[in-house]
């Protein structure tokens, strides 16, 4: 099912398809409130999510996280439970110093997605290796 969802997003940032099957996925699961099967899913989801909130526009250190899922946890080798409600030059100062808070501010005031491509995380950081990086709008603010 996580799959078939990943496979509706569209190459754009448009979550349009994706929506219109939430009625198939009603009618699947009748018994659980519709919130709560998004939750499992991206609770769930082996794609490390991370969602951050920024509270000015023209302040980039006011990017805050507010949720991380579990796999995010995993990808940065670390538990990300006590870093929500920190901002982001706290929780991730090495992020805070690169160009990414600024594209992240460009997502949302333009409300287009962006995809950061590969970035290479070091040897001296755990894990080491690539990660595939995008962000994308999730709402008005």
């Amino acid at each position: 099912m996580l799959v078939s969802l990943a496979a509706l997003l569209q190459d754009n940032g448009d979550i349009d398809a994706a929506l219109a099957a939430s009625a198939a996925l009603r009618a699947a699961f009748p018994d659980l409130e519709w919130l709560s099967l998004f939750e499992v899913i991206v609770h769930r989801a082996p794609i490390g999510l991370l969602v951050f909130r920024l509270a000015d526009a023209d302040d980039l250190s006011t990017f805050t996280l507010v949720y991380a899922n579990p796999a995010a946890g995993t990808l940065t080798d670390r538990d990300l439970g006590a870093a929500i409600g920190a901002p982001m030059p706290i929780a991730f100062p090495r992020t805070f110093a690169s160009d990414i808070p600024r594209r992240c501010a460009e997502v949302i005031a333009s409300g287009k997605p962006h995809d950061f491509g590969e970035i290479f995380r070091p040897p001296d950081r755990s894990p080491a290796g690539w990660l595939a990086v995008r962000a994308f709008p999730l709402g008005d603010d």
